[in-house]
Protein backbone atom coordinates (compact mmCIF):
# COMPACT_ATOMS: atom_id res chain seq x y z
CA UNK A 1 0.00 0.00 0.00
CA UNK A 2 1.31 3.68 -0.57
CA UNK A 3 -0.55 6.73 -0.07
CA UNK A 4 0.70 9.96 -2.22
CA UNK A 5 -1.26 13.43 -2.61
CA UNK A 6 -2.47 14.71 -6.22
CA UNK A 7 -4.34 18.14 -6.35
CA UNK A 8 -5.67 18.24 -3.08
CA UNK A 9 -6.58 14.59 -2.34
CA UNK A 10 -5.19 11.75 -0.29
CA UNK A 11 -4.58 8.83 -2.76
CA UNK A 12 -4.25 5.24 -1.45
CA UNK A 13 -3.39 2.55 -4.01
CA UNK A 14 -1.97 -1.11 -4.20
CA UNK A 15 -0.13 -2.60 -6.78
CA UNK A 16 -1.04 -0.01 -8.67
CA UNK A 17 -5.11 0.14 -8.03
CA UNK A 18 -6.71 2.94 -6.52
CA UNK A 19 -8.36 1.83 -2.72
CA UNK A 20 -9.47 5.30 -1.81
CA UNK A 21 -9.52 8.43 -2.16
CA UNK A 22 -10.00 11.21 0.10
CA UNK A 23 -10.56 15.12 -0.46
CA UNK A 24 -7.96 16.91 1.78
CA UNK A 25 -10.58 20.12 2.01
CA UNK A 26 -13.16 18.02 3.72
CA UNK A 27 -10.83 16.13 6.11
CA UNK A 28 -11.56 16.35 10.00
CA UNK A 29 -9.19 14.29 11.55
CA UNK A 30 -6.05 12.44 11.16
CA UNK A 31 -4.58 10.04 13.50
CA UNK A 32 -2.73 7.10 14.62
CA UNK A 33 -3.09 3.90 16.77
CA UNK A 34 -1.36 1.21 17.57
CA UNK A 35 -2.02 -2.97 18.38
CA UNK A 36 -0.34 -5.54 20.18
CA UNK A 37 0.09 -7.25 17.01
CA UNK A 38 3.69 -6.53 16.38
CA UNK A 39 6.53 -6.91 16.03
CA UNK A 40 5.88 -9.53 13.11
CA UNK A 41 2.80 -8.36 12.07
CA UNK A 42 1.46 -4.90 11.28
CA UNK A 43 1.13 -3.13 14.71
CA UNK A 44 0.63 0.65 13.76
CA UNK A 45 -2.14 2.33 11.67
CA UNK A 46 -2.85 5.49 10.34
CA UNK A 47 -6.59 6.96 10.28
CA UNK A 48 -7.91 9.52 8.10
CA UNK A 49 -11.63 10.52 8.21
CA UNK A 50 -14.60 12.84 6.89
CA UNK A 51 -16.86 11.31 8.40
CA UNK A 52 -17.72 10.44 11.93
CA UNK A 53 -19.22 7.13 10.75
CA UNK A 54 -16.33 6.17 8.46
CA UNK A 55 -12.66 6.26 8.56
CA UNK A 56 -9.93 5.06 6.49
CA UNK A 57 -7.09 3.54 7.65
CA UNK A 58 -3.68 2.09 6.15
CA UNK A 59 -0.58 0.43 8.04
CA UNK A 60 2.15 3.28 8.46
CA UNK A 61 4.60 2.09 6.50
CA UNK A 62 2.08 2.85 3.42
CA UNK A 63 3.22 6.46 4.69
CA UNK A 64 6.54 8.35 3.44
CA UNK A 65 8.56 11.34 4.62
CA UNK A 66 7.21 13.39 1.16
CA UNK A 67 3.68 12.17 2.09
CA UNK A 68 3.87 13.57 5.59
CA UNK A 69 5.37 16.89 4.05
CA UNK A 70 3.09 17.81 1.53
CA UNK A 71 0.40 16.86 3.60
CA UNK A 72 1.38 18.76 6.40
CA UNK A 73 1.62 22.12 3.27
CA UNK A 74 -1.80 21.13 2.47
CA UNK A 75 -3.40 21.49 6.00
CA UNK A 76 -0.95 23.97 6.95
CA UNK A 77 0.49 22.14 9.84
CA UNK A 78 2.99 20.21 10.97
CA UNK A 79 1.79 16.53 10.96
CA UNK A 80 3.70 14.19 12.92
CA UNK A 81 3.02 10.28 13.92
CA UNK A 82 4.43 9.82 17.56
CA UNK A 83 3.56 6.08 18.36
CA UNK A 84 6.47 4.63 16.88
CA UNK A 85 7.62 2.74 19.85
CA UNK A 86 4.18 1.73 21.40
CA UNK A 87 3.48 -1.80 22.19
CA UNK A 88 0.22 -1.95 23.45
CA UNK A 89 -3.40 -0.46 21.97
CA UNK A 90 -2.54 3.40 21.88
CA UNK A 91 -4.19 6.51 19.62
CA UNK A 92 -3.86 9.46 19.01
CA UNK A 93 -5.01 12.90 17.02
CA UNK A 94 -2.14 13.89 14.69
CA UNK A 95 -4.88 16.96 13.21
CA UNK A 96 -6.46 18.90 13.54
CA UNK A 97 -3.99 21.59 16.09
CA UNK A 98 -6.28 21.83 18.45
CA UNK A 99 -6.79 18.18 19.43
CA UNK A 100 -2.71 16.70 18.69
CA UNK A 101 -1.99 14.17 21.18
CA UNK A 102 -5.25 13.65 22.28
CA UNK A 103 -6.81 9.89 22.60
CA UNK A 104 -8.60 9.67 18.70
CA UNK A 105 -10.19 6.47 19.78
CA UNK A 106 -11.98 4.95 22.39
CA UNK A 107 -11.36 1.35 22.73
CA UNK A 108 -13.37 -0.88 25.15
CA UNK A 109 -13.24 -4.45 25.81
CA UNK A 110 -16.33 -6.88 25.07
CA UNK A 111 -16.14 -8.41 28.52
CA UNK A 112 -14.59 -4.66 30.52
CA UNK A 113 -17.00 -5.61 33.25
CA UNK A 114 -15.60 -9.07 33.67
CA UNK A 115 -12.06 -9.87 35.36
CA UNK A 116 -8.82 -10.28 33.00
CA UNK A 117 -9.10 -13.82 34.06
CA UNK A 118 -12.95 -14.27 33.37
CA UNK A 119 -12.01 -12.54 29.89
CA UNK A 120 -9.04 -14.36 29.02
CA UNK A 121 -10.91 -18.06 29.81
CA UNK A 122 -14.26 -16.96 28.36
CA UNK A 123 -11.56 -15.20 25.49
CA UNK A 124 -12.70 -12.31 25.41
CA UNK A 125 -9.92 -10.15 23.62
CA UNK A 126 -11.67 -7.93 21.13
CA UNK A 127 -12.46 -4.54 21.73
CA UNK A 128 -14.96 -2.16 20.58
CA UNK A 129 -13.70 0.78 18.69
CA UNK A 130 -14.78 4.22 18.66
CA UNK A 131 -13.79 7.91 17.88
CA UNK A 132 -13.48 9.85 20.88
CA UNK A 133 -16.39 12.46 22.52
CA UNK A 134 -13.49 15.06 21.30
CA UNK A 135 -13.17 13.89 18.14
CA UNK A 136 -16.83 13.04 17.76
CA UNK A 137 -17.59 16.87 18.00
CA UNK A 138 -15.13 17.82 14.95
CA UNK A 139 -17.94 16.33 12.85
CA UNK A 140 -21.01 18.49 14.20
Amino acid sequence: MILSIENNSILCEQSGKFLWTLDIDKLKVVGEFTTTAGPWNNDWFLVFADKSNEWFEVPFEASSKQFWSRLSQKVNQELIPGLAASVTYASRVIYPKELVGKGLFRLTSLGENLSANQQQIAGLNEVNVEFTNQVKDLFS
